[in-house]
């Protein structure tokens, strides 16, 4: 006995692949201005991000919370795959990203808080770089290599996701899909 699928359901399990292909491709960058726990060497940080994300395909922006409203930031952080901030820089405003996004945070080596509780139980991932400051520290520096470090972890992960996704995708799988996404 030969099943077939309907036209019907195939082109709509078809429309919601390739919109799952134009997916968040954002790494933003939260910069403060304040008086305290601001990037040292903000521009070598934005070059190395630049060209990292160029390399990747992934578009990079640097949004600065204090000089927008709160639904101006939740637009502007919409599309965002990535989030990196300084423990403490506006990250408290994750609750606009994207549930599939990821969020690295700077965080002070001797301080115990961090979001791992507020990002987890939003659904995010959550990775956090650990830096020699103190809370009050004016200017923060970033290790390059760590940063890369966590990067190129969130991108061996989402790879792994989109080979799951991939293998999902397959002809094979196709109830199992469509049971998936009925639920």
């Amino acid at each position: 006995m030969v099943y077939s699928v309907p036209y019907e359901l195939i082109k709509e399990v078809s429309n919601k692949m390739s919109s799952k292909e134009l997916r968040n491709r954002d790494v933003i960058l939260i910069v403060r201005e304040e008086k305290n726990r601001n990037y040292a060497r903000l521009n070598e940080i934005v070059n190395y991000l630049e060209t990292y994300c160029s390399l990747r395909n992934l578009l990079f922006k640097v949004i600065y919370p204090s000089r927008l409203k709160t639904e101006e930031f939740a637009k502007a952080i919409k599309n965002c795959l990535i989030l990196i901030g300084i423990h403490g820089g506006a990250l408290c405003n994750l609750m606009s990203l994207p549930t599939t996004s990821y969020v690295l945070e700077f965080v002070p080596i001797l301080e115990g808080a961090s979001l791992l509780h507020l990002t987890i139980g939003s659904g995010r991932k959550y990775l956090p770089i650990p830096v020699n400051f103190e809370l009050t520290t004016i200017e923060v520096q970033i290790d390059l290599p760590h940063l890369k470090l966590a990067l190129d972890c969130v991108v061996e992960d989402m790879q792994r996701s989109e080979e799951h996704t991939s293998e999902l995708q397959s002809r094979q799988y196709l109830v199992c899909r469509l049971l998936l996404e009925k639920k």
